[in-house]
């Protein structure tokens, strides 16, 4: 197999694979998941970063939080309401554990 036979197929099964992630996260829509928060908004953003139970950090796509009286370390009840890509948008709705903070 020559060199533009195998990046053809790599692109291929990253293609398959975007469709697989998409169809996935489309199927979470109005659902309600496990969430950690990881981080507080960046400058200039309003939405907290956290992981549902299936996500890996900095392999996996992250979870963007809207709401109140978050912080890293909780875990929360969070229902999800879009998809951007590989990631999805969710609203915490009621706090599980309070985490780690001090």
């Amino acid at each position: 197999m020559g060199e533009e036979e195998g990046e053809r197929r790599r692109v291929r099964v990253m293609e398959v694979q975007q469709e697989i992630a998409f169809e996935v996260n489309s199927r979470l829509l109005g659902e309600r998941v496990a969430a950690i928060v990881d981080a507080a908004p960046a400058a200039g953003e309003c939405h907290w970063s956290g992981r549902t139970y299936g996500d890996a950090p900095e392999v996996d796509g992250v979870l963007y939080l809207s709401g109140t009286r978050l912080a890293p370390g909780e875990l929360w009840e969070a229902r999800i309401v879009g998809t951007r890509g590989y990631d999805l948008m969710g609203v915490a709705e009621r706090r599980l554990h309070p985490g780690t903070r001090g």
